[in-house]
């Protein structure tokens, strides 16, 4: 009886320079919550890093970097298990968030309308 031991899991880490708000992480994270054999996915808004646990057969990086793109965010970087993968892309188009930074000199929301 000689039965291999597959491992339990695999963990990626990619860094989207493009994810600067909650509403970004969510997209981001919803977006690779649905490839099949992700089991989680952790966003972290002030390092723009996002953390992905896969079953062993889960997707591979090029998958996941993909679903992050067609999502309209670029990927600067993927690291796995150790090993990191330093492929910057050069900015094609403005991120999808588009919601003003704090600080830019502008309210982050319109002023609200008083209704009497």
């Amino acid at each position: 009886m000689s039965e291999k031991a597959e491992p339990d899991s695999k963990k990626s880490e990619l860094i989207v320079p493009g994810m600067g708000s909650d509403h970004c992480a969510g997209i981001i994270r919803h977006t690779l919550q649905r490839l099949e054999g992700v089991d989680e996915v952790v966003t972290n808004v002030a390092s723009h890093r996002v953390r992905v646990v896969s079953a062993s057969n889960g997707p591979d990086e090029t998958s996941l970097r993909s679903a992050v793109e067609g999502a309209g965010y670029e990927v600067a970087s993927i690291s796995s298990a150790g090993e990191t993968s330093h492929v910057m892309t050069p900015p094609s188009r403005k991120p999808t968030c588009d919601r003003p930074s704090a600080g830019s000199g502008s309210p982050p929301f319109p002023p609200r309308r008083s209704w009497f």
